[in-house]
């Protein structure tokens, strides 16, 4: 369940693609069940109950909010409205007061009818494309892809899954998410719980493709598909040296080849990418925590190459780093929809290609929607680099490409910023922008450690630059220099 910050977050956004407001104060109307089947047949999304299209809150009568929530979850299951049973949860939240639902849904594997009728998203819009020829098959394109991601994998069984994988995953949940039902379930039960596996017409079990390369040992990986691999690679020159070719030594100073399943290579490209791109610091305002960038940057573009690629062809996922740039390789299905060549990162499509293997990065919490994503590389690549550069190209091999060159003015600066390499010089720092006029004897409050630790702190930030006290003894505050 989505938090209050966050609805305010996408209520604040308005109406787009995967977000849409209902009022709906007393009853649920029929326009809701066609956003959900046009969601269900799109890339998924979020209905707002109690929210009108202006995005003011209105609020659903509490008296009879729980009658609403059973109607949508008996519709939802009802065969003579919805084919197949959409299965939906509805929660209720109460924000300002007022009562809202939420209704989350994730693309599916398959094309929805709601009322014998088909829907599909454009734009803020439901559109009814049953009688839409070129529309209609569109769609049923798109679906087409999700084939390999849902085929089962013959002769497979549970036992082909990493309990490690299972168990990383519940501490990963146990840390960030109280409650979360990963938590309470049993290995086979996560994999139903995101239909990775399957029971067939025999009465056997079977994993499909997506549990395989989610959860699966590397050795039933290799059994069942050896095609499958990742490689992240590191060259100590530039890219356009080993475009041109004017490179003495086109061999990598490192190499990582993964077979490993793609919960454990996402974590391990992300240690590649923090052993062989630069630090740089980051303390988000408000906040007294230091971050990484590198991580905050990079992990998009890493799920992004993760979750979109077309695993059935067997071309491996590359992860390329250069003194200069970074650039990730993947072979992709196009879709109707796609914008074919060179594109910008806002024409970046909202369409899942493998929506099972997206809903576990999502319960994970690594992956937002797309557009999220998007929105989040836009945000830490001027922080990593001002001069930054991205370059995209859409083709069965997409490609994505961002510079992060650093010039002598990064360089100079990440050198000056090793001081809070420290851990506690980042937190005092943090405290004085946060709290100018506080006391080193109030820090200890904040800092576990001994007022004098604090003066010896104090010195080196104002013998580096950093900070300076301004006014009289008893009413001094601190000045943030840099």
């Amino acid at each position: 369940m989505r938090t209050i910050e966050s609805i305010k977050e996408i209520i604040a956004g308005g109406e787009t693609v995967r977000v849409e407001f209902k009022s709906c104060t007393d009853k649920v109307s029929g326009s809701v069940y066609e956003t959900v089947c046009s969601f269900l047949n799109h890339n998924g999304g979020i209905i707002l109950l109690g929210v009108n299209d202006e995005g003011v809150i209105e609020g659903i009568n509490p008296a009879n909010a729980e009658n609403m929530r059973k109607a949508i979850i008996n519709a939802s299951n009802n065969p003579e409205l919805f084919v197949p049973s959409a299965n939906l949860h509805p929660d209720l939240m109460e924000i300002e007061g007022k009562i809202i639902m939420t209704i989350e849904l994730d693309p599916s594997e398959s094309v929805y009818q709601y009322k014998h009728k088909f829907y599909d998203r454009n734009g803020d819009a439901d559109v009814d494309v049953t009688k839409q020829g070129q529309l209609l098959q569109a769609l049923f394109e798109r679906k087409s892809s999700h084939l390999f991601e849902s085929r089962p994998v013959e002769g497979s069984t549970i036992f082909d899954t990493d309990s490690k994988t299972f168990m990383m995953c519940r501490n990963h949940l146990s840390h960030s998410e109280d409650g979360h039902p990963w938590l309470s379930m049993t290995d086979k039960e996560i994999l139903e719980s995101c239909q990775l596996i399957r029971k067939q017409s025999d009465g056997t079990e079977k994993l499909n493709y997506a549990a395989l390369l989610l959860f699966g040992t590397e050795d039933s990986i290799f059994r069942y598909w050896p095609q499958y691999r990742i490689e992240a690679i590191f060259r100590q020159y530039t890219f356009q040296a080993y475009e041109s070719g004017t490179t003495d030594d086109v061999r990598y100073d490192d190499r990582l080849s993964l077979r490993c399943n793609l919960l454990q290579a996402y974590l391990q490209l992300l240690q590649f990418v923090q052993r062989h791109l630069p630090d740089k610091f980051y303390l988000p305002e408000g906040s007294i925590s230091r971050e990484d960038l590198r991580v905050l940057l990079f992990r998009e573009i890493i799920i992004n190459m993760l979750v979109h690629a077309d695993y059935s062809i067997g071309y491996a996922d590359f992860l390329e780093i250069y003194t200069d740039r970074v650039v990730t390789r993947n072979h992709s299905r196009l879709v109707s929809t796609a914008h074919e060549g060179t594109i910008g990162i806002d024409q970046l499509e909202n369409y899942t290609k493998n929506p099972l293997i997206a809903k576990v990065f999502r319960e994970m919490g690594w992956m937002d929607d797309l557009g999220t994503g998007t929105m989040k590389i836009k945000k830490y690549a001027p922080l990593y680099y001002k001069d930054y550069q991205i370059v995209i190209k859409d083709a069965e091999n997409f490609v994505f490409s961002i510079t992060y060159s650093p010039t002598p003015a990064f360089l100079e600066q990440q050198k000056a910023e090793e001081k809070f390499s420290s851990p506690i010089h980042a937190l005092v720092y943090a405290l004085l922008r946060q709290v100018p006029d506080i006391t080193s004897k109030e820090m200890t409050k904040y800092i576990k450690t001994s007022q004098r630790t604090i003066f010896n702190v104090l010195d080196d930030l104002k013998r580096d630059g950093w900070i300076e006290r301004e006014g009289p003894k008893n009413k001094s505050r601190w000045i943030i220099l840099k």
